[in-house]
């Protein structure tokens, strides 16, 4: 199959599967590389909330009203959603799939399947008189991460586009010139072998080819 391309795909089919190996390496690395570093990015948040819980239980087993004290603690902590609390008995939503939007548009739930976002939520349990009455959530907000790899994705998309088009476009041009040239180097020679030695071959082409024809 290959004996049968042409000199042109022979130059463009290499060069292509170059620029693709080169854009599913991208994609593999964007997404192996964002699980390990947001489960580390997520753990002094998650320290943090574990120390919010264990203050909170302190301060509850020392008050003389732990109720009045944990309603005045949840309405300190604002809607934060980071960290926040959950009484128990409630029931918290499933995770919904992670919404992003950008000035493109709103990022694709398969991308963000692609990148296989951990689990580094994490949840602590806040207790008054040795019962539970609920937990101190740790949920993180994963939007800019995921704004941030898709951009990355579309950069990486677009520059191995480019790259194809240029390569392609080089490669058919440069060719084309070659080809031309060789072209009239055999109309050349075919007049000689038929005793035409009139007409001179042009010098055209790149310094290779002028060699051929003694230019």
């Amino acid at each position: 199959m290959w004996k049968n391309l042409s000199l042109r795909m022979r130059l463009v089919l290499p060069l292509g599967a170059m620029i693709v190996a080169a854009l599913l390496l991208g994609g593999i690395s964007l997404q192996l590389f964002p699980s390990a570093r947001l489960v580390e990015e997520g753990e002094p948040a998650s320290r943090s909330a574990k120390a919010v819980a264990e203050a909170l239980n302190s301060a509850l087993l020392v008050s003389a009203n732990p109720q009045q004290t944990l309603d005045a603690f949840v309405q300190s902590l604002g809607t934060s959603e980071a960290i926040r609390f959950r009484r128990s008995g409630t029931e918290t939503a499933a995770h919904a799939p992670v919404e992003v939007r950008t000035p493109l548009g709103r990022v694709p739930h398969w991308f963000v399947g692609l990148l296989g976002l951990p689990e580094i939520g994490a949840s602590f349990p806040v207790r008054i008189d040795g019962k539970q009455v609920g937990d101190i959530l740790f949920a993180p907000d994963l939007v800019a991460d995921v704004y941030e790899k898709w951009i990355g994705f579309l950069a990486l998309v677009s520059s191995a586009i480019v790259l194809m088009l240029l390569t392609g476009t080089i490669a058919y041009c440069s060719t084309g010139n070659v080809l031309e040239a060789l072209r009239s180097l055999g109309e050349g020679l075919t007049r000689m072998r038929t005793g035409d030695y009139e007409h001179l071959i042009a010098a055209t082409g790149p310094p290779e080819t002028q060699e051929l024809r003694g230019g």
